[in-house]
């Protein structure tokens, strides 16, 4: 389960951190791109991923810690 978690997690931070690095650039040229009706939208679209990458960022550290704890009780 740890594992799976783990792969999960990183999938996670991947695909949060990618979209929020998009969302960034988007709005640092000033083009409202992908058929926002408003920069509110891509800036609320940009603090959900940034969410993402961070509750990713979360579930991995448990994960690792889930492992290395299961470990050293054998």
């Amino acid at each position: 389960m740890g594992i799976g978690l783990a792969i999960v997690s990183t999938f996670l931070v991947h695909c949060g951190g990618t979209w929020a690095y998009a969302f960034f650039i988007i709005l640092q040229q000033g083009k409202v791109s992908f058929h926002e009706p408003s920069k509110a939208c891509l800036l609320t679209e940009l603090g959900l991923a940034v969410a993402l990458t961070l509750l990713g960022f979360f579930f991995l550290g448990v994960a690792i810690w889930g492992m290395r704890r299961k470990r050293e009780k054998k």
